[in-house]
């Protein structure tokens, strides 16, 4: 039961990774760009939600791994 939490991160976390590695439209793109990524232009325009949805955007694999590695080393302290 306690792990629930971990696995709905980790699961969301791979699966916004895999948006950002599939997209292949102009539009994919800006509709990550607008939704996934903060700046004070998203927050200020009406997006408040990048403040959160930020945090599962990942430049590589293996920023990914080290970051998903890490949580999980931390969840069950």
């Amino acid at each position: 039961m306690r792990k629930y939490p971990l696995i709905i991160i980790l699961t969301l976390n791979i699966l916004v990774f895999l948006a950002w590695t599939l997209a292949s439209t102009e539009d994919q793109f800006i509709f990550l760009i607008n939704n996934f990524l903060v700046s004070w232009n998203s927050v200020t325009m009406g997006r408040p939600w990048t403040l959160i949805t930020s945090v599962f955007s990942h430049a590589t694999f293996f920023h990914l791994l080290f970051n998903m590695l890490a949580l999980t080393s931390f969840s069950t302290v």
